[in-house]
This record gives C-alpha cells, structure tokens and sequence, in this order.
C-alpha cells in the first residue's frame, strides 16, 4: 500500500537574517525520498478537504476515497493512472489541489508533532473578528491569497503553509511557487501574509507537489522551500489565546462532522466571533446569518441529544460514537494485488467529547449578553481532548486519530 516519492528541500531558500526559522534538524537538505501509504494519504485528504467552517451538507469527507482510490498507479512510485490523467481541465486541477495539500502536510506531520492544521481563511477571519474588525474577502487566487494552512506543534511554534499541486510538470511548479521578488509571487507571496511574535514563529514553508503519470519518463516529486517573509496578518501576543482557540475549534468542527455530527459542527465553527455580528450596524444579510446560526445551535443541540441513534464501537480502551459506512467502489482499484472492490470506514468521538460540545452551546443559548470573541471557548478541555495528529497503518487499513477524542479509520477489502 505504500509508494515512494521524490522530495527535495532547498535549503538554500532559507533566510539567514536573525530572527528567522532555522533549518529545521529533522529535514535533509537536497534529495531524499519518502514512503507514503496510500491509505493514511487518502484519510488525511478527506479530513483537509472536509470544511470545518460550512453550513448546510458536504460531500468531501468521502471524495477522496471514492474518487482518488483509482487514481493510484500500481508503480511503487506514487504516479496518477492513465485514465485520470485523461481528465478534463477543471477535474485535473481539483485531483493536483487536493493531492498538493495532502502529500505536503504528509511529509511535514512526519517531521513535526503537529496538531491538524487550521485553513488560514478561517485563522484570519476570527482573529480580525476578536478585534471588531471585517477581514475583506481575498481573492482565491494571486499573491493576496491566504496561506492554505496554519498549523502548531507540540513545542509550541507557529507554523504557515502554502501548498500547490500539478500534473503539468516541474516548469508550471516553479512558477507556481513563485520568486521573492520584488515582489513575491506564487506561494512565497501566499505563505507570508501571516507572522507570530518572536520565540513562536515556526516554518513558513512553500510546498510544490509535480505528479506524474504511469508510463512518464519524469517521476512525482516534492519541493519544499522557505524564501524570505514580509509582514502581513501579524498575529500579537494577546491574541495567541484566540489564535490557539480558533486551531481548536476548527479541528473539533471537522471532526465532528466527519463523525456525522454536521449541524453541530456548523454551529460550533461560528463561535464565538460570529456574535460579533450584533456589534455591527444591523443590515438583512447580517442578520438572516444570525438566524442562521442560532437555528442552527438548536439543531445541533438536537443532534447531540440523539446520540444514541448513531453508531457505537470501540478501539482499545475507548468507545467512540459515530457513524460507519461501507460501499462498493464502482471500478476495482488496483493499488495493491488483485484490486480493491470495497471501502469500509469508521469514524467516531468519545461521549466526554461530545458532551463538551453539548455545554458550549447550553452556555451560548443561556448567555443574556454576546461573549467576547477575545475570550476564546468556553471549553477548558481543549487542550486534553484535543492535540497532534496522529497517522497509522496496518496492511489494508489505515487510522487517524487526534488526541483521545477523535478515532478515523478505512479499510480496503478485496
């Protein structure tokens, strides 16, 4: 189930002023490899690509799965099929996009103890609601893009993510991970709109995933690189209790909705900072998404009070609720032997999880005054219910797990 992948690092790209990230110890400088088991790939792909910040239903915790299983060569390099190399334009880039975000964080969450990333939208827009302050809408493409990913490690240290993927070689890469400048383009300019104080700042790194074909002569390979910073989205020192709160926050929303949970997760994604919105002059898009959001709550509340209509298992010592799902893929995937014919998925959160969430949102229902966004959560639980990441593999079945809270689990039958 495993494939290798070229990766190279430019160490050569890292600043040398004082003050900037050093080369970190657990990278190797120029050309190296890595084995990525495609399993562990795909469930962390259907976790990036799941919205943690969305109302209303969404179809992308099962697209990887469906979809990219017949992408997968069977080379022991990972390399795209024919046939989806066929793809019209539009689907191509959606394939390069999510495999650019998932093979970078990939490789990163093997070096670093990191905690599941925050979409840099999503970071930006609560901070800025903390202050009372709209963020204007970025554009999706260019260099006033945000990053795609925020994430914190273990040790404390902030780290900025831009990732970029294609199938159109390594020339479209470079230009898509752009040049310093003056001024910066591509994913240089994207990765340093977001700084942390001094002491916290970790990498702010640039990732280019080229994806090859079966039958090409060039292989599939990742760049990573960490060209010179300009001052952007400054994140200050009082608002790192909103910074870590809103990573958090995300994460329990995804996963929430994974497990099925997806009015809960809705509701929980705009908390605190949407109630930000009664601060504001009262105009009929502010507050039909106020209505919004507290019907929202209610069915959330409702969801969770109905637990026990949803799946029980178990993993180990803990018992997860949630929902599990198996089905048949429409072309046998052949990644591995005589082909794939069937996914079953798993995908759970413990009662103690769920009954913090049910408390934040009885809190906000019983609050006679908006909360301040500043104030972050009213969860103390974060920080031992949640926490780093953590990918597994045993042959055919492959698990993601974050703190004790969250268990994600795929297994590839014949």
């Amino acid at each position: 189930m495993n494939r290798t992948l070229a990766v190279t690092v430019d160490q050569s790209t890292w600043p040398k002023q004082a003050g900037a990230p050093v080369f970190p110890a657990s990278f190797q400088g120029g050309g190296s490899s890595v084995d990525l088991n495609i399993p562990q790939l795909l469930l962390l792909i259907g976790y990036l690509t799941t919205p943690s910040h969305a109302f209303g239903t969404s179809l992308s915790e099962f697209w990887a799965w469906v979809r990219y299983l017949n992408a997968v060569s069977d080379d022991s390099d990972l390399r795209l099929t024919r046939a989806f190399s066929d793809l019209d334009a539009h689907q191509k880039t959606i394939l390069s996009d999510d495999f650019g975000m998932g093979v970078p964080i990939y490789w990163l969450a093997e070096r670093f103890s990191l905690e599941p990333p925050v979409d840099g939208r999503y970071f930006m827009d609560r901070l800025a609601a903390a202050h009372g302050v709209i963020v204007a809408d970025p554009p999706k493409y260019g260099p006033s893009k945000s990053p795609d990913f925020v994430a914190l490690d273990t040790s404390g240290a902030w780290h900025v993510i831009e990732c970029k993927g294609t199938q159109s070689g390594d020339a479209y890469r470079k230009r898509q991970l752009g040049s310093p400048g003056p001024p910066a383009t591509g994913a240089v300019a994207q990765k340093s709109t977001i700084s942390f104080p001094s002491g916290l700042v970790g990498q702010r790194l640039a990732c280019g995933l080229a994806l090859a074909v079966e039958g090409d002569a060039a292989a599939s390979s990742l760049r990573v690189i960490d060209p010179p910073a300009e001052e952007g989205f400054v994140v200050e020192e009082e608002d790192l209790d909103v910074a870590l709160d809103t990573l958090r926050t995300a994460t329990a929303s995804r996963v929430l909705r994974l497990a099925g949970f997806g009015s809960a997760a809705s509701a929980l994604s705009w908390l605190p900072s949407t109630l930000l919105i009664r601060d504001f002059p009262p105009n009929s898009r502010k507050q039909s998404r106020q209505g919004d959001l507290h019907t929202t709550i209610e069915r959330a509340q409702e969801q969770l009070k109905s637990r026990d209509r949803y799946e029980s298992f178990s993993d180990g010592d803990l018992t997860y609720v949630g929902r599990k799902i198996q089905f048949d893929l429409a072309v046998p995937a052949s990644i591995q032997g005589p082909g794939i014919r069937s996914i079953r998925l798993r995908y759970g959160l413990t009662a103690k999880f769920l009954d913090a969430i049910g408390r934040e949102f009885e809190a906000d229902q019983q609050d006679a005054e908006p909360r301040e966004a500043a104030s972050g959560s009213t969860i103390p639980e974060w920080p031992e219910m949640l926490g780093a990441a953590r990918l597994e593999a045993d042959g055919a079945r492959a698990r993601m797990r974050v703190g004790p809270s969250f268990f994600g689990e795929i297994e590839l039958l014949n």
